[in-house]
């Protein structure tokens, strides 16, 4: 996703706090490639997490142990989005 490639990471070096960042990047202007004024919707953040989702489960199929903390994020933050804002 060009948002990591920016920030020169792989995969196994993406955290837990680089994805809060990237949502809190997502969610606030800037976030839009359309140009609107505004972040992503609540339900563009949960489709985009779930994206990231099948990326690290594919990367944890493929023997990359490292991945599993983050991924487990994804799953806290995306109940959290399901109760609080849609």
């Amino acid at each position: 996703m060009p948002y990591f490639q920016d920030l020169n990471l792989n995969i196994q070096d993406i955290t837990a706090g680089h994805i809060f960042d990237y949502i809190h990047y997502l969610s606030h202007d800037g976030g839009r490639k359309d140009n609107k004024v505004g972040g992503q919707s609540a339900l563009s953040i949960k489709k985009i997490i779930g994206i990231l989702r099948q990326v690290f489960d594919y990367q944890k199929s493929s023997g990359k142990n490292q991945v599993q903390a983050t991924r487990a994020s994804l799953q806290k933050y995306c109940c959290f989005l399901s109760k609080n804002m849609l």
